[in-house]
């Protein structure tokens, strides 16, 4: 993409108040996951690069050896941690706002993106999935051989990007699905009907014990909700978009992905998956997006104040 000279006057802008925000929030951020990366960047100096992933798992449940070595290298430049995040926080924002004025995203909806909650948590807490979204968006940027290398590095800096690759690969059969619902409905084909019922029903059969105890699990630990946050989510982008059949697709398979490891993550995966599919339709500037990205925009206060106040964003 060519760089306009608003362009570059914005990205100099953008990099030393992305730079000053973060070192100011990650100040405060002493406890949850940053702490665990704090102890882990500390057990990074001096140690061999063989035995990053070893210290990954350790100090933060990874085995992502892409985004260790990312921290060794930190570490072992003797870099502070807050500022070695805060540089790797512009390198996000950055080629972020690049995306988005190489999609001719507005003006105010860049600002509301940029204070989004899911942008935040990126730049305060979720270092390791933080590096595999630099990743993607460089990704994005680029076309050919250039946009398969950074899709293909992803998961090896954090392994629920699979989850976000697997679901655009997905959505690429949305012309299939479209004939396959033609085939089934306007041909009134009862036999592929009955076909599919009865193979649900066999798969349903076979897993129901387990289906059903994570279920219950799910249940009684009350985030139900994040199921219906998920598919308030599904309706709004399914009434904005004009593609629904690659919505679906692509975010419906999600839904029993939450049951299953949860919705702190994934959730996230289901906004960018929802972002970047209206932005790809120019369908941003809707209304009811506007006011989805407000949500998003406030909901960012409470998990600032969070981290004056206890720490961390979450509780």
């Amino acid at each position: 993409m060519k760089f306009t000279s608003k362009t570059l006057l914005s990205i100099f802008i953008l990099i030393p108040i992305t730079y000053i925000l973060s070192n100011y929030l990650l100040f405060y951020y002493t406890e949850g996951d940053q702490l665990a990366y704090t102890k882990f960047y500390e057990a990074l100096y001096g140690a061999k690069v063989e035995d990053v992933v070893y210290y990954s798992q350790i100090y933060v449940s990874g085995a992502e050896p892409l985004s260790a070595f990312i921290f060794w290298i930190g570490s072992n430049l003797n870099i502070e941690i807050n500022t070695y995040i805060s540089l790797l926080n512009v390198v996000f924002i950055v080629s972020f706002f690049l995306l988005l004025r190489k999609n001719d995203v507005k003006v105010p909806m860049i600002g509301l993106l940029l204070t989004n909650y899911y942008v935040v948590v990126l730049l305060t807490s979720a270092q390791r999935l933080k590096i595999a979204y630099i990743f993607t968006i460089i990704a994005m940027l680029f076309l050919g051989k250039i946009r398969l290398f950074f899709f293909a590095c992803t998961p090896f800096a954090h392994l629920q990007s699979l989850i976000l690759l697997g679901s655009v690969l997905l959505s690429r059969f949305e012309e299939f699905f479209n004939k396959s619902l033609r085939f089934i409905f306007l041909t009134k084909s009862i036999g592929s009907i009955i076909g599919i019922v009865l193979a649900i029903t066999i798969i349903s059969l076979f897993l129901f014990e387990g289906i059903k105890n994570k279920v219950q699990i799910f249940a009684s630990s009350g985030s139900v909700v994040d199921i219906v946050n998920i598919l308030i989510l599904i309706l709004i982008v399914l009434f904005v978009s004009h593609k629904r059949s690659r919505i679906l697709l692509a975010l419906i398979p999600l839904i029993p992905i939450i049951v299953l490891i949860g919705a702190k993550r994934v959730n996230m995966i289901a906004f960018s998956l929802a972002f970047y599919y209206l932005m790809e339709e120019g369908r941003l500037s809707h209304p009811l997006i506007y006011l989805l990205m407000i949500y998003f925009s406030i909901k960012t206060i409470d998990f600032i104040e969070k981290i004056f106040t206890i720490g961390q964003g979450f509780f």
